[in-house]
């Protein structure tokens, strides 16, 4: 609580165990975050970089636990939404359709492949490359290995 800078550290700290697929270290920083579930995560206040609660999806995903990435890609959405981040809503569209699409519930497919198709549109619209690039990525990747 004494490190302003913790919430935009803790973002790419989560990115970077979600590529290293760190299911121990993913799950340790979801407990230790998730106080701060409702900010924004920002650098130096000066560069936002979206939902806390995205980068806590990812970590839940890491960690296997998919019913909270859900919960917490949702939160994710409506936040980046509020604050008009549509740069990150996409990214939480695909993380959240990727999600769905490794937790297979009843539902999950369809509401998947429209998350997909939004984050897509927007990433074409906004030449988001990195975006349309793993997107891509993943339409190659079955759901059992992501």
């Amino acid at each position: 609580a004494r490190d302003p800078e913790l919430v935009g550290t803790a973002g790419w700290l989560a990115e970077a165990c979600a590529r290293l697929g760190d299911r121990v270290r993913a799950a340790q920083l979801y407990e230790r975050l998730l106080p701060w579930a409702a900010h924004q995560s920002s650098i130096y206040a000066i560069v936002g970089r979206g939902s806390l609660a995205r980068y806590l999806g990812l970590l839940a995903r890491t960690a296997g636990r998919l019913d909270d990435a859900v919960r917490c890609f949702e939160q994710a959405l409506a936040a980046n939404r509020a604050v008009e981040a549509e740069l990150y809503e996409a990214w939480t569209q695909w993380n959240l359709a990727e999600t769905l699409r490794v937790r297979d519930a009843a539902g999950d497919a369809p509401r998947a492949a429209e998350l997909e198709a939004a984050a897509t549109a927007t990433a074409e619209r906004l030449q988001l490359g990195r975006l349309r690039d793993a997107i891509e990525a993943s339409r190659a990747t079955p759901a059992v290995q992501r």
